[in-house]
């Protein structure tokens, strides 16, 4: 239930790293978070695949699939390169458990809130890849949060007709309208602007590191609920935050 709504709730002290090698948890956990992320309108209309009376499949549809897709593979591959050597999460592992740890922790930050290796010991690099990762989020209709994987696709594909030149911006053979490339932009725009403004209050108030403070800042703007952490405790950063650290964090 936790997976499938992306909520990230666990009654283990360690998350689910005490499953990191574990096939049949990671497959099962990871399935149910993509389809969560995916929303109920994707779902739908994979369903009716099917169907002898179900039409081609949906801009919307085409676009989730094809971005989630490249989000789960990009992260996935980004995150066995940036924590390979690292003694501290991937280092250790065998071969295929490396695999499996990497793809676990590219699925999460969909807004899922699990997490199989240390957050606070990853790298820098791939802490930011995270944090890129949860403000994207999941998809629109979904049980999950962040500006949304189309938004994220509206505006690849816009920046790409630009830098090619092209007056119009297509999607599947299909003409994108201006106003919607706007509110794609003006969405994205506003997230980004929010996320400065708080978390420059949180470092202002905490008095906790750049990287810290800002991962906790998206996390919670996700509804993500990853953290990285205090050493030597299972409390979140957020858990040491004050009063109006909290608040910043709930809004």
């Amino acid at each position: 239930m936790s997976a499938f709504n992306n909520a990230g709730f666990s009654l283990f002290s360690d998350n689910l790293m005490g499953y990191r090698g574990d096939l049949t948890v990671n497959l099962v956990i990871t399935t149910l978070i993509i389809a969560g992320g995916l929303g109920f309108f994707v779902l739908s209309s994979l369903l009716r695949l099917g169907e002898r009376t179900a039409v081609s499949m949906s801009v919307h549809t085409k676009l989730v699939i094809a971005v989630t897709a490249f989000l789960l593979a990009g992260g996935t591959l980004a995150i066995l390169v940036l924590e390979w050597g690292n003694p501290k999460t991937l280092a250790p592992l065998g071969f295929g458990e490396k695999w499996l740890a990497a793809y676990f922790q590219a699925v999460t930050p969909r807004t899922a809130g699990f997490n199989t290796i240390s957050i606070g010991d990853m790298t820098s690099p791939a802490l930011f890849l995270t944090i890129s990762l949860m403000f994207i989020g999941a998809s629109p209709g979904g049980t999950g949060g962040g500006v949304k994987t189309t938004t994220f696709g509206v505006i690849v594909a816009a920046l790409w007709s630009t830098i090619r030149g092209e007056r119009d911006t297509t999607m599947f053979r299909r003409r994108l309208s201006p106003d919607l490339v706007r509110r794609a932009f003006a969405l994205a725009l506003l997230a980004a602007t929010g996320l400065i403004f708080t978390t420059g209050v949180l470092l202002l108030s905490e008095g906790h590191g750049l990287l810290h403070t800002s991962y906790e800042a998206v996390s919670a703007f996700g509804t993500v609920g990853l953290s990285m952490g205090v050493p030597g405790s299972v409390l979140s950063l957020s858990g040491f935050f004050g009063a109006g650290g909290k608040g910043s964090s709930c809004s």
